[in-house]
């Protein structure tokens, strides 16, 4: 029987136990690994016992106890390995976040993350559970201490860090959000995450786009309804923008695309600016498309606009961005690390009714002198569109590029480049060198 089956067996034979397991479980008697588990009466010791085909599973959990116990602060002693089952030291019950939650937590997860970094282990399972937003899932808490307690999935001599920064804000999130709002926005999530999967294997490509961007538009609607604090803004835009709109753009795009270069091949700023030879509409998904390839959360990404007179839907998603308006006539004030979409002008010169020419290079140069050591690169997307399989340039309308893209008949070649920033002082002959050099002027 499948570890599936085996659950919703359990939830049916004892419905009264799983509501008090689903509401606030002290652990999971079942898993996907694990068969039972047993705790000794006083609370001292507990044992795992092990589905007959994740003993392969039981044995790495026993390596890394052996290996790491002396290293790693937060893993609980390995007592005993038998034939089918692990004793361990019990280290407490999962952490609920509206009841046993430290004062500490945050350093305690950071001193945590920087143990793991420094023996090169990389832990990405720790996370709040799908079947309850305040239930954090294989971290237990006793005596006030924090415990990772399964290490099934870490991946030793990883090049890539262990980081808990999602943890810390969907915790954050739970915490300070009312449960009205908490609640039906994760059954929300949860019937979202089946249905992607299921819909996922079924339908090609082209449909999952619009299974995805329909309700990116529906998300759009119903936030644009109600007033939200910055840590439900960081949910919604994560959700919104990350898990529907860029990764409709991804399955839309994933067999049309061809890149050079990288976004991880510079530091990442605090702010990066990233510019685009801009003519199609089309372009935009080009940006969330990358946004999806490098694993950049939706919360991160913001623009700068020229444009006042828009629709209500764009302003909806304009506000969720955190988008800085160049009518405002201030410099952006972004809390956070953020890549920000600005098309400076060039071919895009014709979006603005300012007043002044050319006034996204002014807010580059009043935020250059404002905090010129949060931005040091601009990345530049050299874009080009090209018939299927040929090397004859694109030149339609927005229209059209659409409807070959649904005939799959484009081909797109995206060359990210980067550059180092100016000073301020030297900003406008900058610019206008780098609009020389991509042909980034109207003909």
């Amino acid at each position: 029987m499948s570890p599936l089956l085996n659950i919703l067996f359990y939830l049916l034979k004892y419905p009264i136990k799983s509501l008090k397991i689903l509401c606030c479980p002290e652990f999971f008697p079942i898993g996907r690994e694990v068969k039972k588990i047993f705790i000794d009466k006083d609370k001292q010791t507990i044992r795992k016992v092990y589905r007959p085909k994740k003993i392969d599973c039981m044995h790495y959990n026993a390596k890394i106890c052996n290996e790491y116990q002396d290293h790693l602060s937060f893993i609980p002693k390995l007592l005993e390995s038998g034939k089918d089952s692990l004793l361990q030291e019990y280290v407490g019950s999962l952490v609920d976040v509206r009841y046993n939650l430290p004062n500490d937590w945050k350093k305690q997860l950071a001193t945590i993350q920087k143990q793991l970094n420094n023996v090169q282990i990389l832990c990405d399972d720790v996370e709040v559970w799908d079947l309850n937003p305040y239930i954090v899932n294989n971290l237990c808490v006793k005596d006030n201490k924090l415990y990772i307690v399964d290490f099934g999935k870490w991946r030793t001599n990883s090049k890539k860090r262990t980081t808990f920064k999602k943890l810390m804000r969907d915790i954050d999130y739970a915490n300070d959000t009312t449960p009205w709002f908490v609640v039906p926005c994760h059954i929300i999530k949860l019937f979202w995450k089946v249905g992607k999967n299921i819909v996922g294997k079924i339908i090609p490509d082209e449909l999952k786009f619009f299974f995805l961007f329909i309700p990116f538009l529906f998300c759009i609607v119903i936030s644009s309804l109600v007033n939200y604090s910055e840590t439900i803004r960081v949910w919604i835009a994560d959700f919104c923008f990350g898990q529907l709109l860029f990764s409709s753009s991804h399955y839309i795009l994933k067999n049309h695309i061809h890149l050079s270069g990288s976004f991880d091949s510079i530091p990442k700023e605090e702010l990066n600016i990233i510019n685009a030879n801009h003519t199609y509409q089309f372009d935009n998904f080009i940006f969330f498309y990358l946004f999806h390839h490098f694993n950049i959360s939706g919360s991160k990404v913001t623009s700068i606009s020229t444009k006042n007179e828009i629709g209500d839907l764009d302003k909806s998603v304009l506000k969720l961005a955190e988008t800085h308006f160049v009518q405002e006539n201030s410099v952006p004030q972004w809390h956070s690390q953020k890549y920000v979409i600005n098309y400076f002008e060039g071919i895009a010169s014709c979006n603005t009714n300012h007043k002044t020419n050319k006034p996204k290079s002014l807010l580059l140069q009043k935020m250059l002198e404002t905090y010129p050591e949060k931005m040091n690169y601009l990345t530049h997307l050299d874009i080009q569109y090209f018939y299927k399989g040929t090397i004859s340039p694109i030149k339609e309308s927005n229209g059209t590029i659409w409807k070959l893209f649904l005939q799959r008949k484009v081909d797109i070649h995206v060359n990210i480049q980067h550059y180092k920033m100016p000073t301020a002082k030297n900003c406008t002959e900058w610019l206008n060198k780098l609009y020389k050099n991509h042909n980034l002027y109207e003909s």
